[in-house]
């Protein structure tokens, strides 16, 4: 086909100028796969008073800033469609912490297994200023995962005897992605 400028090109039909791109890779050697599975949601909504004691709390991303290949559901959840490899990233603001607020973890969730990020003394890392006190953490891991089995993002903070912490609705600071790698 040369009538991409000599990209090499695989669709999804015996004709590639009428058929879906699957992979292309062009001449100076980018690759591109526009049907493999990826994701990035934002959390935009606060999730107020969710945890605090000991409460693990799913968060919500429903913000899709893009989700290649439609496995992410707009809620929380993205669904494998393969068996593979996947990475999956986040990134989530809690507030209204306090200097109780001995504990947390931040956990990818999947169906196989738990990914858990190190458990921290939150009150103790936390920013505080005279309206703020907030502290953001990240988890990034690989996994696998088989056909349908899915993966969230669950928080939990403990020590303050009641669920008063929030997650805030911070869609730079607070979100999930992921995809297939192989």
């Amino acid at each position: 086909d040369n009538t991409d400028g000599d990209a090499l090109k695989i669709t999804d039909d015996v004709n590639p100028s009428t058929g879906n791109t699957v992979w292309e890779m062009t001449t100076a050697g980018e690759r591109t796969m526009p049907l493999q599975p990826a994701f990035l949601a934002t959390h935009s909504a606060a999730q107020n008073d969710v945890t605090g004691n000991n409460t693990a709390v799913t968060v919500d991303f429903t913000t899709t800033i893009f989700d290649q290949n439609a496995d992410y559901d707009g809620t929380n959840t993205y669904t494998s469609p393969v068996t593979g490899r996947h990475q999956f990233n986040t990134s989530v603001r809690f507030d209204d912490l306090a200097a109780n607020s001995t504990n947390g973890v931040i956990r990818i969730v999947t169906s196989n297994r738990s990914y858990q990020s190190s458990a921290g003394n939150y009150g103790a890392l936390r920013q505080t200023t005279a309206d703020v006190n907030a502290i953001t953490l990240s988890h990034a891991t690989i996994t696998d995962m088989d056909a349908a089995d899915t993966a969230f993002i669950q928080v939990l903070v403990g020590g303050m005897g009641a669920d008063t912490v929030d997650l805030i609705g911070d869609v730079t600071s607070t979100y999930f992605s992921g995809g297939l790698l192989f």
